[in-house]
């Protein structure tokens, strides 16, 4: 499924040098014939092997046959990656060196540079991140592809591509909409009105940016939806113990109460885990220089809009301003919602295994394999972490919001200090006149 929508969608994010063009190689490592008409034992022996090939995929000759197979179109990425990075770095310096600021506002100007600069970075820094990891990119999408295979094919889960899609048409609908579509307003205003400001040499690197992260929330999405249907199975089996009146017929609920079973979840979720730890290896850098990107792009356009509420700008700078507030606030929100998704399942999981040990059997080898299993989720959760910075959810974006305030706050009192400095220096520059002798200013007023 994942490897049908990277042919269909995740393949033309490499006009942004995001991924790479050509699909990955399937290696089809379940065959669905094999598991319908196989005792259960032998879906334990498949999963064994099946990890046992993942282990050992690195140095196989068909590792090294897909590696030359797809040298050449991957140096072609490789060098309109290279055409990104050179056009936004040319961006940077021309509008750094050749494009100064008009103004007197030096605090704002400095921020604004010093923004701009550093998401000319960032966007550099993912660009060649990518370029030299589409081995690990096509490593996670087989890693989406495995876990797959094994709800299909073990657990016996129904993937319907067409269902995910429905799920997050409205989603995604709503968030390039609002992300990308809110650069239409912003280049709108720009270009009908004297604009000071890098807009036009940062709208490559915004894009790129806003991209990525449609991107990591899509690859997240995922993850929860494999998550749903983990708990899904496994509240079943939970059901099955508690209420054995409303049993169907075509469940065998024997083997659902297995020890083969429960050792069968247990290593899909480590599957699991290990999809989630490539993807944090794989995007955790982006995820961090982004967060800081972002953060430092909302202070200084709510600066801005404090400053145009103060008639320092022109008002038409506040549809500029909230054109670019929105769709950051709708990113910060929605990768930390959806990030969220992936603890609240987990802790679903937990629940449900520790319900699963209260009711406990007569089983000592069962018994003990649950309470490993709820050892290894607590040992080894599914959280979406930065880089190892922090862990992205609700709370970090109360965190980020409470810096914003914080930081708001500053480049306030600077913009203050500024102010008072010109008045002093404004009033110095008046002439001494003449007074009277109560210190009062005399004017002499010649009657015609």
């Amino acid at each position: 499924m994942v490897n049908e929508l990277h042919t269909k969608f995740l393949k033309y994010l490499a006009i942004f040098g995001l991924v790479p063009y050509i699909k990955p190689s399937e290696q089809q490592t379940f065959k669905q014939q094999q598991y319908h008409y196989k005792p259960h034992h032998y879906h334990l022996q498949q999963l064994h092997r099946f990890q046992q090939q993942r282990s050992n995929s690195s140095s196989s000759k068909h590792h090294h046959h897909h590696i030359h197979h797809y040298n050449r179109p991957l140096r072609w990425q490789q060098i309109y990656t290279v055409t990104l990075i050179v056009a936004n770095l040319m961006a940077t310096l021309y509008g750094v060196i050749f494009f100064p600021f008009k103004d007197n506002l030096i605090v704002s100007n400095l921020v604004s540079i010093m923004v701009f600069c550093v998401q000319i970075l960032v966007v550099i820094s993912i660009l060649l991140k990518t370029m030299f990891t589409y081995g690990k990119y096509y490593e996670l999408i087989n890693n989406y592809n495995r876990v797959q295979n094994l709800m299909k094919y073990l657990l016996h889960i129904q993937l319907n591509p067409a269902e995910i899609r429905q799920r997050q048409r409205r989603k995604y609908i709503f968030l390039i909409s609002t992300v990308h579509g809110s650069l239409v307003v912003s280049i709108t205003v720009i270009a009908v009105k004297t604009y000071n400001g890098y807009f036009w040499y940062a709208l490559m690197a915004i894009i790129i940016l806003r991209t990525r992260i449609i991107q990591m929330i899509y690859f997240i999405d995922y993850i929860v939806y494999y998550m749903e249907l983990f708990n899904m199975k496994l509240r079943a089996l939970i059901s099955c113990k508690i209420d054995r009146n409303y049993l169907l017929l075509d469940i065998d609920y024997d083997h659902l109460e297995s020890f083969e079973y429960l050792q069968i979840l247990k290593n899909i979720y480590q599957e699991l885990y290990a999809l989630h730890d490539r993807f944090n290896d794989l995007y955790g850098h982006s995820l961090a220089s982004i967060y800081t990107v972002v953060v430092l792009d909302i202070i200084i356009n709510m600066y801005w809009t404090f400053l145009t509420v103060f008639e320092y700008y022109e008002s038409y700078y506040n549809y500029i301003t909230c054109s670019t507030l929105v769709p950051l606030y709708v990113i910060l929100f929605v990768m930390c919602y959806t990030a969220e998704q992936c603890e609240i399942q987990v802790v679903h999981l937990k629940r449900l295994l520790k319900t699963s040990l209260s009711r406990g059997t007569t089983n000592d080898s069962y018994n003990t394999l649950l309470q490993s299993f709820i050892m290894q989720i607590l040992q080894n959760p599914i959280t979406i972490r930065a880089n190892g910075y922090f862990t992205v959810n609700l709370k970090s974006l109360m965190k980020i919001l409470a810096n914003i305030a914080t930081y708001l706050i500053i480049l306030m009192q600077f913009r203050k200090a500024n102010v008072n400095e010109e008045s002093i220096e404004l009033t110095t520059t008046i002439p001494n006149l003449p007074k009277n002798i109560n210190g009062s200013l005399k004017f002499d007023i010649e009657d015609n």
